[in-house]
């Protein structure tokens, strides 16, 4: 499947662990990070490409605009969509990845979301399957999702930021007749961790999720992301404190305090 990694020139540092943990859980697929200036991209491997959407200052805060063209350019009838900071941290289920992949691939659904955060917004859909309601808040959310061409489109209006097009198409989306799925039950098949936060990086000792994770990730996948941290921030970024990271527990349960 191919996988489109959404990034700007201030997060080009993210792309190694990004594709380094993509590969490690969730091997086999093509992996596309579209940005804009090339010069820091670091070297790829052969399952992965960049893109240049143009010159990032032409664009500000825009999100949408030059995803436009590119997205009208490809062929693929869908695809997941997901952001750069956004770490993969644990196996994915490939079996029931391919369940929510067969719903897209059928056109039965139009978007597969790949965690369980909305689960509460949604009703009975198939064995194993929910989804969401017409009603409900955040159809067009943009956590890790598989999205066919089709209906990433309908929403991709020009001039918004990642964050106007989930929230002004709150009522568009309402009533679309698309059936937008999830897995049935708590876990996420793509289990993340959200490194930034509102230009923080983790970790953010004051949240209840200090790694930005509510399911367990390792101390080895958290201290490969610090180190690209790091050397992105130096000097102005103190050496992070690591505390030390219980494997296999929820972080919600390792708040610091």
């Amino acid at each position: 499947m191919k996988i489109l990694v959404t990034t700007s020139d201030n997060y080009v540092h993210l792309i190694e662990p990004h594709h380094l943990l993509l590969n490690k859980y969730w091997p086999g697929n093509e992996i596309v990070y579209l940005g804009f200036s090339s010069e820091n991209v670091p070297k790829l491997p052969d399952n992965c490409s960049f893109v240049s959407l143009g010159n990032q200052d032409d664009f500000g805060r825009e999100w949408t605009t030059p995803l436009i063209p590119y997205i009208e350019s490809i062929e693929d009838e869908y695809f997941v969509v997901t952001v750069e900071d956004m770490m993969l941290t644990g196996e994915v289920d490939l079996d029931k990845m391919k369940l929510l992949e067969d719903e897209i691939k059928s056109g039965n659904a139009s978007k597969a979301i790949l965690d369980s955060h909305l689960r509460d917004k949604c009703e009975p859909y198939k064995p194993g399957l929910i989804k969401m309601k017409q009603r409900a808040q955040w159809r067009t959310t943009l956590h890790p999702s598989i999205w066919r061409k089709d209906y990433f489109q309908k929403y991709l209006k020009p001039h918004w930021s990642a964050w106007q097009f989930e929230e002004d198409n709150f009522f568009e989306s309402y009533h679309d007749g698309a059936n937008v799925i999830l897995l049935e039950g708590p876990d996420n098949i793509f289990k993340a961790m959200n490194v930034y936060r509102k230009g923080e990086a983790i970790p953010r000792w004051k949240l209840p999720r200090p790694y930005g994770c509510d399911t367990p990730v390792s101390d080895e996948d958290v201290n490969l992301v610090l180190k690209y941290i790091e050397e992105k921030d130096k000097p102005k970024r103190k050496k992070l404190h690591i505390r030390p990271l219980i494997e296999g527990m929820d972080y919600e349960e390792q708040n610091p305090n």
